[in-house]
Formats: C-alpha cells, structure tokens, sequence
C-alpha cells in the first residue's frame, strides 16, 4: 500500500514518497489509513523497479548484470554460482502464483531528473531555481516551460519520464539501472 524512500543520502531523500486525497492530517487520520477505516485514494511515486541497484542478478566472476529472462541463479555464460541473486530473480524463484505486469494507478514510477540524460548538475539547478522543486517539474511544469529552461532535447526526456515511456536497462550487484536510448531514438537524435 505504501511505499517510501530507503534513500541513505540527501540528495535521494524523499524520491519515494506518498500522497493522499481528504485525509484528517492527525495521526488518528493516518491509523485509519492503514487500518483502511478510511477508502481515501492513496497514490505511491518511487523509482521504477529497474532502476534499482538489486533489481537483476549479477555474476561476481564475470562481474556483469545477468541478462535473461528471471530467475537466473547462476550465470549462463561462465555457469558461477558465485552470485549476488537480484530482487526479480529472487520473487520470481519464491513465487507461488504466476507474476505478471501489474496495472497498479496508485503507483506512479519516475526517474530521478539526475538519472536523465543530458541533465547535468547546471541543468538539474537551473530547473530547481526556475521551477522549485524536481517533482513540480517531473510531474506539471508544461513542457513549453521546460523547453525554454532545459532546451528541447531535455523536456523531451523529461516528458518520455512523466508518461512512462522511458526504456531502462536493469541494475544489479550494487550498480543502479541506467536510462537508454533505443536504437530507433538514436536516429532521430
């Protein structure tokens, strides 16, 4: 039902967090939350699972994440069982019901604005400055106005992130996953 930041530094802090629609802002109003006393819309924004440094098994002779379909338990191209297992792969190996893609709309995904391409330390504080906060612009900040700030190429990525269109290649062993550029985006760069 909720989920929230494990972020261990405080430029992360927060990029996991909760909203929630005719709460009581008390703790009384929270307990019922939880208690679902109260049916109020609750809606989660965090990374997208990918992203994560765990998410996909990596093979510690080969040193790579281990690409396949999950679960991988050993590594196909060197056969290590000397891994470190990845999130997906650990569910998938311990589920006791098929999992599939969940059309979950409490559960907004979206990538940090550090985590995209062409935003660098300037564009990510010039954005701050002009717009206040990374969620304003992830989430509202009309995409004129981000052209204007960011450039052109920086609001289309931005926007690709506010849909849910961006294609991320999958971390694990401690490396986070990492925003790509499809072959077919490649051409029209």
């Amino acid at each position: 039902m909720f989920s929230n930041s494990d972020a261990h530094s405080l430029p992360n802090i927060a990029r996991e967090y909760n909203t929630f629609e005719k709460v009581d802002p008390s703790f009384g109003g929270l307990l019922d939350l939880l208690k679902l006393k109260n049916k109020q819309v609750v809606r989660n924004y965090g990374l997208p699972p990918k992203l994560g440094k765990y998410h996909r098994t990596y093979c510690l002779s080969c040193e790579q994440i281990i690409k396949g379909s999950a679960p991988q338990l050993t590594c196909p191209d060197c056969g290590s069982k000397h891994v470190v297992m990845g999130v997906l792969d650990r569910l998938v190996s311990i589920a006791d019901r098929p999992m599939g893609k969940q059309n979950d709309l409490t559960y907004v995904h979206q990538v940090p604005l550090r985590h995209l391409p062409g935003i660098g330390p300037k564009t990510y504080e010039r954005l701050l400055r002009e717009f206040g906060t990374e969620m304003d612009v992830l989430h509202h900040v009309p995409v004129e106005d981000l052209q204007r700030i960011a450039g052109e190429k920086v609001a289309v990525w931005i926007i690709k992130d506010r849909l849910g269109e961006l294609d991320v290649e999958a971390g694990g062993g401690g490396i986070f996953g990492r925003v790509v550029l499809l072959e077919s985006q490649k051409h029209k760069e």
